[in-house]
C-alpha cells in the first residue's frame, strides 16, 4: 500500500502554513495527488433564528441580508485559502493536485472527501480559532466519520520531519490495528519504529511477550522495529505524550477511542488528552 491521494485541510486556521508544507512534502515523497480543501461551513452556520426573512412557514422565505453577507464572507475566505494553497503548490512544483471549496459544514464536508483519499491531513483544534467555518471538534468528527487514517498537525510548532522516527502506541485493540495498517507507508520508510506496548486491561496484545506479534508483522513489511515495554503502566494520554521525546519520535501512531452520543463526539480519555496536548503530529484511526 502507498498513499496515492492525500486530502489537506487547506483553510487558513492555526498553523496552516506548516500543515501545508508537511502535506506537500508527503505528496512529493509518495508521488501522490494532493487535494487542498477549504470549507465554507455552510449548513451549520445558517441554522439560527432570523436566518430567513419573510418565511411564513411555506418554505418560500428568502435569506436575510445578514445571512447573505455571512455566506459571502465565508465563501470568500474559503476561496482565499484555496488560492493560497495553489500558490504554495506552484512554488513547490507539485504536478498532481487540485484545490476545492466545499460548501458544507466542515465535519461533514471533509469526512465525505476523506473517504476518497488514503490519508487526511488536518490541524489540531485550538480554543478561540478565528476561522468561523472550522469547529473545535473537527478532528474528533473526522476520525469518527471518515473511515480513513487522519494525520493531525499541532496548532503550534515547526516539524522538520514527520515519519523518520514514528512511535506506535500498541494495545492490541481494533483501533490500534487500523492505525498500524493506515500508517504502513510511513512505517516502511522510517529509520526505526518504536512500538510502545501498554496493555491496561487488554489480554489480546499477542505473542509470548506483549507486542511480539505486531513486531513480527511489521518486520515482514521490512519495518525496523524496537519494542518498548515500560515498567510503569501507561494509563493516560500524558504518560504517552511524555514518552515521545524520550524516543526521539516525530510522529505518534495510535488508535482513536470514542463514540457518538446525541450528535456529540465523546472521546476516550487517552484520545482526548492527546488531541488537546499534542506537541508533535499524531496519526490516528478509529
Amino acid at each position: 500500500m502507498q498513499y496515492k491521494t492525500l486530502l489537506l485541510q487547506a483553510d487558513q486556521s492555526c498553523n496552516w502554513a506548516e500543515r501545508t508544507r508537511i502535506a506537500l512534502a508527503l505528496a512529493r515523497q509518495y508521488e501522490a495527488h494532493l487535494i487542498g480543501a477549504a470549507v465554507t461551513g455552510g449548513v451549520a452556520q445558517f441554522a439560527f433564528p432570523g436566518a430567513w426573512a419573510g418565511d411564513d412557514g411555506s418554505g418560500t422565505g428568502a435569506y436575510s441580508p445578514f445571512l447573505i453577507a455571512q455566506r459571502d464572507l465565508l465563501r470568500e475566505r474559503a476561496e482565499h485559502a484555496v488560492a493560497a494553497f495553489e500558490a504554495a503548490v506552484a512554488a513547490q512544483g507539485l504536478r498532481s493536485h487540485e484545490g476545492v471549496v466545499i460548501d458544507q459544514e466542515a465535519g461533514l464536508g471533509m469526512s465525505l472527501r476523506a473517504r476518497y483519499s488514503d490519508l487526511a491531513i488536518i490541524g489540531q483544534s485550538k480554543a478561540g480559532e478565528p476561522n468561523q467555518a472550522v469547529p473545535n471538534d473537527l478532528p474528533q468528527y473526522l476520525l469518527m466519520s471518515c473511515g480513513r487514517p487522519v494525520l493531525i498537525i499541532p496548532h503550534n510548532g515547526t516539524f522538520t520531519s514527520v515519519g523518520r522516527r514514528p512511535m506506535l502506541a500498541w494495545d492490541g485493540s481494533l483501533s490500534a490495528t487500523r492505525a498500524v495498517h493506515g500508517a504502513l507507508p510511513i512505517l516502511r520508510r522510517a529509520e526505526q519504529v518504536d512500538v510502545v506496548v501498554f496493555t491496561g486491561d487488554q489480554t489480546d496484545v499477542g505473542g509470548e511477550q506483549a507486542g511480539d506479534d505486531i513486531a513480527l508483522l511489521l518486520a515482514r513489511h521490512d519495518v525496523k522495529v524496537n519494542v518498548l515495554r515500560p515498567a510503569s503502566s501507561i494509563d493516560d494520554g500524558h504518560s504517552l505524550l511524555s514518552l515521545a521525546p524520550d524516543c526521539g519520535a516525530d510522529v505518534i501512531v495510535m488508535g482513536c477511542y470514542g463514540h457518538t452520543s446525541l450528535r456529540e463526539m465523546v472521546m476516550g480519555g487517552v484520545t482526548r488528552t492527546v488531541l488537546r496536548n499534542m506537541t508533535i503530529p499524531v496519526l490516528m484511526a478509529h
